[in-house]
């Protein structure tokens, strides 16, 4: 149900981590890039685990639906995909507000005049926001543990109803 061939999240999963190690100090706009390039690569996996997720070899596809504590589980499932799906999507606009911050906005123009001049804003906090990603990658780590349990749940029902 999780192995790596089949699961659109675990290769985009694993890449955010892998730039959430990197320093940024000095490379806030390249750590920027990075995991904002790993957030929509985990966007893209999200949403195709919630088209997957019904499908007749979708996660759900195991849960027992003539037991309405699952199905109210389930629902509950489906609606937290939604919030993480507009979770990351958040995530991802914030790390490249922050990233801006960093860039360098003066063309190479005639030099016979001076540049405009660069929209202050405020200097992001790179630590807090690593802390948010991570925060989110927790969140997303639950739900699925909880997409699990629910169908072991409901198999080994299924399965202890007939002894």
């Amino acid at each position: 149900m999780n192995n790596d061939q089949s699961d659109p999240l675990s290769a985009p999963v694993n890449e955010l981590k892998q730039a959430l190690t990197q320093g940024f100090p000095g490379r806030e706009r390249d750590w920027a890039e990075r995991v904002a390039a790993a957030l929509v690569a985990v966007e893209g996996g999200l949403s195709q685990h919630v088209d997957l997720a019904e499908t007749p070899d979708g996660v759900f596809a195991g849960v027992d639906l003539m037991r309405p504590t699952f199905i109210r589980q389930m629902d509950g499932l489906r609606l937290e995909l939604d919030d993480l799906l507009r979770e990351v999507c958040k995530l991802c606009e914030r790390v490249r507000q922050a990233g801006r911050a960093f860039t360098t906005a003066h063309p190479r123009g005639p030099l016979d005049r001076l540049p405009a001049p660069i929209a202050r804003t405020a200097v992001p906090h790179f630590g807090e926001l690593r802390a948010e990603v991570e925060g989110f990658l927790g969140r997303l780590r639950q739900h699925r543990d909880e997409e699990t349990r629910l169908v072991l749940e409901s198999v080994t029902l299924d399965i202890g109803a007939g002894d």
